[in-house]
């Protein structure tokens, strides 16, 4: 049977560790990543989930720009910029960069879900100052 379809079912029947192993076996699909980066913070391996979320904002924008306000979870690119920004500021700078121009476009649009766009922008002017968070 498929590693992708197998992901599915093992989810759903709850078993996760097999679900993981079969994510990680189809070749790590960014569209299951959210899910696996969610158990991992359920268990408390936030470096394991980090990794996760970043391999889904980077598919995101491997997609390209223009699909970014259309993606089901936009805040996930907040939260992986902001969880970088002491870490990693010049790819928490992209990510909130990226965020914040979309929210400011699309934000007051019906459907959209883009509400960190201030905070976003007060977290890159800290960065851009040299602060750190």
């Amino acid at each position: 049977m498929d590693a992708v379809v197998m992901f599915d079912l093992w989810w759903e029947l709850g078993a996760f560790k097999e679900g993981v192993q079969a994510y990680v076996d189809a070749g790590r699909p960014f569209w299951q990543a959210g899910q696996v980066a969610a158990y991992y913070e359920s268990r408390g391996m936030f470096a394991e989930a980090l990794v996760e979320w970043r391999h889904l904002v980077d598919s995101y924008f491997e997609m390209g720009e223009r699909l970014f306000p259309f993606i089901d979870n936009p805040q996930e690119v907040f939260l992986v910029g902001a969880w970088l920004a002491s870490t990693d500021p010049a790819r928490a700078i992209t990510y909130l960069t990226e965020y914040a121009r979309v929210s400011e476009q699309w934000g007051g649009c019906p459907g959209f879900c883009l509400p960190y766009g201030d905070e976003a922008r007060k977290i890159l002017d800290r960065l851009s100052k040299g602060g750190s968070l």
